[in-house]
């Protein structure tokens, strides 16, 4: 599910825990039963904007973003995808 961020959590963005092992911010997600891990970061900051780049390939245009700026930028990528699909669509149901 695409929830939002739990209460109790050692970071304040979605998707993002301290590793004391590693002593690194690391960005993951589940779903599917899957667990998507993006990388270990320096700041907090960069794992919640890589959590950013990875759920957009999962959740699509349902996706919770940390940075509420990528959700109408997400949409216009979308939405270019989707005329490109349409497109293509186009051309093979058109063959003669």
């Amino acid at each position: 599910m695409n929830r939002r961020k739990f209460s109790g959590c050692s970071s304040q963005f979605k998707g993002v825990c301290w590793s004391r092992a590693k002593k690194k911010w690391t960005a993951s997600v589940s779903f599917n039963r899957k667990t998507y891990r993006f990388g270990d970061f320096d700041t907090e900051e960069a794992a919640a904007r890589a959590y950013d780049d990875g759920i957009v390939n999962l959740y699509g245009e349902f996706a919770r973003f940390n940075f509420p700026e990528r959700q109408d930028r997400t949409r216009a990528v979308l939405q270019e995808r989707i005329i490109m699909l349409e497109g293509t669509v186009d051309a093979l149901t058109n063959r003669d």
